[in-house]
């Protein structure tokens, strides 16, 4: 009984020793100049400490997430600066990258709080866009799945990539 456990246990091993192999970057992870834009600090995507666009993605991707950019989302604010689009799992979430806490705070004190609800709490028959909150990241998501909500809300809430 104790072999056939074991010689599995071995092979699980030898199979998940093969993780060191390197792997391509998912595409939309790419940097502008086709390299990979990761977080850690390369020219494409540097480790601010904030977030930016390419720190977005990544976090999306990390978390088994595939952000498609997209043109275009209803209902959103008009907050100042462009926000990105992308399509998640056919719903949309439109990010907006402020220069720093104190503008997204400002921002955020415009918002109309019966459209645009926290991921926290529980969706009504009117609708509302979650709101993701984050350092200087201002997030819409449109979807009415819970689980869609928390999964987007928990890999963009942990805070931006540090230094």
């Amino acid at each position: 009984m104790r072999r056939p456990l074991l010689a599995a246990a071995v092979g699980l091993a030898a199979a998940c020793g093969r993780a060191d192999e390197p792997k391509a970057a998912p595409p939309a992870a790419q940097g502008a100049g086709g390299g990979p834009a990761d977080s850690g600090g390369s020219p494409a995507c540097p480790r601010t400490g904030h977030w930016n666009e390419c720190g977005v993605i990544l976090r999306l991707n990390n978390a088994g997430m595939v952000p498609i950019p997209t043109d275009e989302m209803d209902g959103l604010p008009s907050l100042g600066p462009k926000p990105f689009i992308y399509t998640l799992g056919g719903r949309h979430l439109a990010v907006f990258i402020f220069p720093d806490l104190a503008a997204r705070k400002h921002a955020m004190a415009s918002l109309d709080t019966l459209k645009f609800v926290p991921a926290t709490k529980e969706l009504t028959i009117r609708g509302e866009t979650t709101v993701i909150d984050t350092d200087n990241l201002l997030g819409f998501f449109d979807s009415k799945s819970e689980q869609q909500r928390e999964r987007v809300s928990d890999a963009l809430q942990v805070g931006p990539p540090q230094p």
